[in-house]
């Protein structure tokens, strides 16, 4: 089985980035069997406790989600939840819409001192297969361009994690197969 997931983070445009001051805001997640049948779906807000209140650029972007993170469990416990969800559906790769959703979530795991395995698991850059998989090579897209060079349906609202993550699963059933 295959996952794809996607996240949100908080940001705000003054933050330096060696700060690190982002945090997880949601987690998306979508499973796939080999024929890109859904399966299982996995969605989660978490509430952010460096930063509680979001900037106005995040809520801008995001949309107005101030009371569903003020409302959601920790990082911690998210985390607990969607690594029992993908042990339960049997994933054993995942995916997403480029490197730096992995990376985001491996440094908050991290930043938590907690083990995760799910994102040990045989991971595919979506972003990087798209770029490999057309006859001319392209530069790196965005998901939204990604789905209209396919020609995918993009699920909205945008930036929100499982429908983005409904988008990349759009994108690569157009895709040449893995």
């Amino acid at each position: 089985m295959l996952m794809i997931f996607d996240q949100e983070c908080s940001f705000a445009n003054h933050w330096k980035k060696e700060e690190n001051k982002s945090e997880l805001l949601e987690l998306g997640a979508v499973v796939v069997d080999e024929n890109y049948e859904i399966q299982s779906n996995f969605n989660s807000y978490v509430k952010p406790i460096s930063n509680p209140e979001l900037s106005e650029e995040c809520r801008e972007l995001l949309g107005d989600i101030q009371s569903k993170v003020d409302s959601a469990p920790e990082f911690p416990l998210v985390m607990e939840r969607f690594d029992k969800w993908v042990q339960s559906n049997n994933i054993n790769k995942i995916a997403s819409w480029g490197i730096s959703d992995r990376t985001f979530i491996l440094k908050q795991v991290s930043k938590y001192k907690l083990k995760s395995i799910t994102f040990e698991l045989e991971y595919i850059d979506l972003k990087k297969t798209l770029r490999k998989s057309r006859p001319i090579r392209i530069k790196p897209v965005g998901l939204k361009k990604a789905a209209e060079i396919v020609g995918a349906e993009i699920v909205e609202p945008q930036h929100s994690a499982l429908n983005d993550a409904f988008t990349a699963l759009n994108v690569l059933r157009l895709m040449p197969q893995l």
